[in-house]
């Protein structure tokens, strides 16, 4: 969609992976999702396919504090990935069954630690009928002075 014309020139082509909600721009913190149903995690769908997942939060972290935030993403029930966006930034990519990674680091200049974040995570069901995504939460790896 859009050729020379990417939903997010300042991110560029490799920012994305070529599915339907990346090309539209799904993954932004522009993006415009109100009409979206909202769920709550865990969260499961009974057809193959991929799905897409938005939430927004505010940090409002102190000055003079480095507190490192990650998201932790945790399931076992069905098999799938995921692509997690962070403020439009593609930050991960995640296999609940592979592992091992189930924290992604969000540094400082891609979160805003003093205002609105959005995270996007699209999800891939890579089951013959089923998709959806398991819980996800912030976590701080600790506060430095």
């Amino acid at each position: 969609k859009g050729g020379e014309n990417i939903a997010s020139p300042a991110r560029g082509p490799f920012n994305t992976g070529g599915l339907y909600g990346e090309r539209n721009g799904w993954y932004l913190p522009t993006y415009n999702a109100t009409s979206w149903k909202a769920v709550t995690l865990p969260n499961r769908w009974s057809s193959s396919g991929v799905g897409w997942y938005r939430t927004s939060f505010t940090l409002n972290l102190p000055a003079n504090m480095d507190v490192p935030i990650g998201l932790h993403m945790s399931d076992a029930t069905y098999n799938y990935q995921a692509l997690i966006y962070v403020n439009g930034w593609l930050m991960g990519r995640y296999w609940n069954t592979v592992g091992p990674q189930t924290t992604f680091s969000l540094p400082r200049g891609i979160l805003n630690v003093n205002g609105t974040n959005t995270i996007a995570i699209a999800v891939w069901g890579l089951g013959a009928q089923s998709g959806g995504l398991g819980q996800v939460s912030l976590t701080s790896y600790g506060a430095y002075a």
